[in-house]
């Protein structure tokens, strides 16, 4: 018996080790909503938009939004990769909930809305035009609903 459990002890550290050494990332505990969606091509790439939402503080919560051009693979041994990343709302005192994305024209609009982190009766609303080149255009500026 405990020959036994000396070896499952030998392998749960060897597969510990693998994984730790396999090149994976350490997920970020302060992302909570990650999307997905629409494509882009530009200069022979193309890929997905993604949309990451962090959030930090206890009381008073505050998102971080980042928008990210996400590279398709160009063989089967490739893995997708984060051509641009462009900081649509910085830390401050929003709390975000699910963006919004829309397929317009020559753009992936995201519409972000949230509440003031100090006054919840405030309902944010920020609107960006993300183009297939990495830019950002402002489509409307924070503007609150209280």
């Amino acid at each position: 018996m405990k020959g036994h459990l000396f070896v499952l002890g030998v392998l749960s550290l060897a597969c510990g080790n693998a994984l730790s050494q396999s090149g994976a990332a350490t997920p970020d505990p302060d992302i909570v909503i990650i999307v997905t969606g629409g494509g882009w091509e530009h200069d022979g790439e193309r890929g997905t938009f993604r949309i990451v939402v962090r959030n930090s503080g206890f009381e008073h919560v505050s998102s971080q939004v980042t928008a990210d051009w996400v590279t398709e693979p160009r063989s089967p041994t490739d893995s997708p990769k984060v051509r641009t990343t462009r900081q649509l709302l910085a830390a401050g005192a929003i709390s975000v909930v699910m963006p919004d994305l829309e397929s317009i024209e020559d753009a992936m609009r995201v519409t972000i809305r949230g509440t003031s982190s100090v006054a919840s009766s405030h309902i944010v609303t920020c609107v960006y035009d993300l183009k297939a080149d990495g830019t950002v255009v402002v489509a409307r500026s924070a503007r609150s609903d209280a």
